[in-house]
């Protein structure tokens, strides 16, 4: 499918398949390297000018005398050269073309972790190499993972262009300093009036140049030091167990002696431990092999523990990547607890895992933004961590609304509080990342914990009840009553919540005048204008005070903001009565203010975050009404018609309260789905079957409204997902407790691996528990991925009977020969993929007519993958 982007090649057609975020920055790059090019033309057309400059000075010191008029005319088109020089050198930038994989190759070279990902989609974008479509997206995909985090590339340009600059800057200095030293054009206007012999003008000294004083030797930038520490094994996020076994391999390398070493790990909540790994053998490059016994750290189901690696070389420090180990409890007990795949106490549990593993995301690329030296932290880096962080905090609140709506009858408090804690360090994590970088992993890891500390509390909650959350998705609709009584509660909160707002609004307008008089009366001097200011102070306070009782629910959840700004306005009437400092008064009146304005906010964000509370209770009244109205379009016999007219008369009731309730939005970009789906013709034909549903006389004729009016439904909860954050809707499209059958595979044989070099299984359940889980993983994985295979299968199922008769000393022997076989039939599948036969459809290709760096960079990417 043809794609329209900005990118263009002139010597030949454009790539056209090539995916939109990638070409854009293949565009920016260019982009880049345009400017730098003006800008090093530029520095040297600066540097021509002031060479000419000061040839001319040092022509006049020197004697030359020539006439004033065709003095003028020479500098006047000295000057219209260096302009059109300008033009040309903006025009040669302008007209730089390169080729996209020229540009593709130069970006890989800035930034290792696209792994020649950018190149290889370039290549294949470009049809010089035939690949499935699936393939090719799948690496696009891979590569513009990373377009967030790229650094710019041609450091090279960069560099000279710093150079010429650097050139330029000391050749203005210099001619500067001449022209202020000799004066040439006084000597020039005196010889108008006399003839000066060149010997008496100055004295010989004075006549050589003086060498500025500045060391040239630093305009060439030293070569930097480098260095760099990696986690090459196992270089991944892992899901484990609390009996696991996790080897690392760590590697640092650098271009001068490295000194010392260390990986650091970390528990959510925890304090940071620090392991010291000790100077090298040799000096440049270290390979450190320590391990992780998971058991040793006396960890539970759920927790999250973060590590990474670090080496100090010289005065510089160099960090490796920070990853994740994540304790999951086995399959069979999320499953048990939370009632199957499917029910609410699941999706809570795959919802909140969501939120942690974005969490983590955001902590690793944190972690990438500091590892680099400060002048390379872009500001718009910084920027997206921000968004990032601010986009997750939008997602706790959805998460807490729609927690608390689905699973509104089950004992969820403690899961909630531990929820609204994690939404308070999102918050102050947002703060930090926008005022202090430095110190932002803090707050992110308090707010990971708090999330950590949320699942964990669901999954005990749900242990302990679970009658509370299997029958959750079959509760009966409430009834009519009970139905009002949740509405009227919902319009009456929402009435009172617009009047508070409202008289907050009034109440700053009342303060900024307060302020304003308050100001007038010190500049004035007159003591009754402050007098009148200080009983309107006085009068603003009582009334914060009776909007307190008024809204005594708002006022308990606003309790910290409201405290302030009470004491704000005291003080603030204090000043004014007690005769205190202009400028203290000032300041008391602004504190009032801002005081005041928070107030309001926090009565915004408040309402907000019930607005949404509500439109996830709708929504879920809806789906109640939506599986009543199937079963009344299956069966319409056993409805009568009274009963049918009440049900469409609570669905209409129920679609008046989403529309007010959605009319500000659900946090979702552009105009609301919803809206758009309540007010028009989704929304019209629905409410034209409810009518027919609640007239109609037959069975057939209920059953057939029954039917379009559950439809309708359905487009409008559809509509209402497609109104929520995208972020939200990614969260919720997919199972975060599931494995994909690549990384199933991969534990499996990772913990397989482990038992097998045990002498003999753990004692009790546990250690049968890890097995079965193990191999229960290596099932699906042979099932549902691309190993599959039958004798894998045959042999899987055989194992299984075997550990059941032998004993515990056997298992290891048992379990390795699984691994051979696994391994050997791996390899035999590889040979035969290697093996094509004569007529393929694949392309071949001649490396010898790659150019020289592609081919290496090839070379060093399957080197690579090889030594992996």
């Amino acid at each position: 499918m043809s794609r329209n982007r900005p990118f263009r090649r002139w010597d030949r057609a454009g790539i056209a398949d090539l995916d939109p975020t990638l070409a854009a920055s293949l565009d920016g790059a260019l982009r880049r390297l345009r400017w730098l090019r003006f800008a090093r033309g530029a520095a040297w057309l600066v540097i021509v000018l002031a060479v000419g400059v000061a040839a001319l000075g040092l022509a006049l010191h020197r004697g030359w005398r020539p006439d004033v008029a065709p003095l003028v005319v020479g500098l006047s088109l000295a000057l219209v050269l260096a302009g059109l020089g300008g033009v040309v050198i903006a025009g040669l930038a302008i007209s730089l073309h390169r080729r996209e994989s020229w540009i593709a190759a130069e970006v890989e070279e800035a930034n290792g972790l696209l792994l020649d990902r950018l190149n290889t989609a370039v290549a294949l974008a470009d049809g010089d190499v035939a690949t499935e479509p699936a393939l090719r997206r799948r690496i696009e995909n891979q590569a513009r993972g990373e377009m967030a985090w790229l650094a710019p590339p041609f450091d090279d340009e960069v560099r000279g262009t710093r150079q010429a600059w650097g050139f330029a800057i000391l050749a203005v200095v210099a001619t500067v300093a001449l022209f202020i030293h000799w004066n040439p054009f006084a000597a020039l206007g005196r010889s108008v009036v006399d003839d000066v012999a060149p010997e008496t003008s100055v004295e010989s000294p004075e006549t050589e140049l003086a060498a500025p004083d500045v060391d040239t030797s630093e305009l060439a930038e030293p070569e930097r030091a480098w260095g760099e520490v990696r986690i090459t094994d196992p270089g991944e996020d892992l899901k484990v167990t609390k009996v696991d076994v996790v080897p690392l391999e760590i590697e640092a390398a650098a271009s001068v002696p490295i000194v010392g070493a260390r990986w650091v790990l970390q528990a959510t909540g925890g304090e940071p431990r620090v392991h010291d790994l000790g100077a090298p053998e040799d000096p440049r490059y270290a390979i450190y092999r320590p391990t992780i016994y998971v058991d040793e750290l006396r960890l539970s189901d759920w927790d999250v523990v973060s590590y990474h690696a670090g080496a100090n070389a010289a005065e510089e420090h160099y960090r490796s990547e920070i990853y994740f180990l994540e304790v999951r409890p086995f399959r069979e007990d999320i499953e048990k607890s939370s009632g199957g795949e499917g029910s609410p106490g699941y999706k809570a549990l795959s919802e909140l895992s969501a939120l942690i593993d974005r969490q983590k995301r955001i902590l690793r690329q944190t972690h990438r933004f500091l590892a680099r030296p400060p002048l390379r932290r872009l500001t718009q880096d910084q920027r997206k961590l921000v968004e990032a962080e601010a986009d997750l905090r939008v997602a706790v609140d959805h998460a807490y609304a729609h927690i608390s709506a689905t699973l509104e009858h089950a004992p969820i408090a403690d899961v909630l509080d531990n929820l609204a804690e994690a939404e308070e360090h999102l918050e102050v994590a947002v703060e930090t990342l926008e005022n202090d970088p430095d110190a932002a992993p803090g707050p992110e890891q308090l707010a990971l914990a708090a999330l950590v500390e949320t699942r964990k509390s669901l999954q005990r909650t749900m242990s302990e009840n679970p009658d509370a959350f299997e029958g959750q998705p079959e509760e009966p609709p409430p009834p009519v009553a009970e139905l009002g009584e949740r509405l009227r509660q919902i319009s009456e909160y929402r009435d009172a919540e617009s009047a508070a707002r409202d008289a907050l609004e009034s109440l700053q307008a009342e303060q900024r005048e307060i302020r304003d008089q308050a100001e007038q009366a010190l500049a004035s001097g007159d003591a009754e204008e402050r007098e009148r200011a200080a009983d309107r102070q006085r009068q603003a306070m009582s009334e914060l005070d009776r909007w307190g009782q008024e809204h005594p629910e708002l006022a308990q959840e606003l309790g910290t903001k409201l405290g302030q700004a009470e004491d704000a306005l005291r003080d603030a009437a204090r000043g004014l009565f007690e005769d205190d400092s202009a400028q203290q008064v000032g300041a008391q009146q602004d504190q009032a203010v801002e005081s005041l304005e928070a107030l309001g906010q926090g009565a915004e964000q408040e309402a907000t975050e019930r607005r949404l509370g509500d439109a996830y209770k709708l929504d879920q009244m809806l789906a109640d009404r939506q599986r009543e109205l199937e079963e009344m379009a299956d069966d319409p016999g056993t409805v009568d018609r009274e009963q049918a007219a009440s049900t469409a008369d609570q669905t209409e009731r129920l679609l008046e309260a989403l529309e007010r309730t959605a009319q500000g939005g659900l946090g979702g970009e552009g105009e609301s789905p919803l809206e758009e789906a309540l007010e028009g013709s989704v929304g019209e034909s629905l409410g034209q079957a409810l009518d027919r549903l609640a007239r109609a006389g037959e069975a057939s004729g209920r059953g057939e409204a029954a039917g379009q009016a559950a439809e309708g439904l359905g487009e409008v909860r559809d509509a209402f997902e497609q109104s929520l954050p995208d972020g939200v809707r990614q969260m919720r499209s997919r199972d975060a407790l599931g494995e994909a059958p690549g990384e199933a595979l991969g534990t499996a044989l990772r913990q397989l691996r482990r038992l097998s070099e045990l002498e003999s299984l753990p004692e009790g359940e546990a250690g049968e528990r890890a097995m079965g889980e193990a191999l229960a993983r290596l099932r699906r994985a042979l099932d549902e991925g691309p190993d599959s295979d039958p004798s894998l299968r045959a042999l899987v199922a055989e194992v299984e009977e075997e550990l059941r008769e032998v004993e515990p000393l056997e298992v290891s022997a048992v379990l390795q020969r699984l691994l051979a076989a696994i391994e050997e039939r791996r390899e035999e599948r590889a040979a035969a993929m290697l093996d094509l036969p004569e007529a393929t459809d694949l392309t071949h290709i001649d490396l010898s007519e790659l150019p020289a760096e592609y081919r290496r960079r090839i070379e060093e990417y399957y080197r690579r993958l090889s030594e992996r």
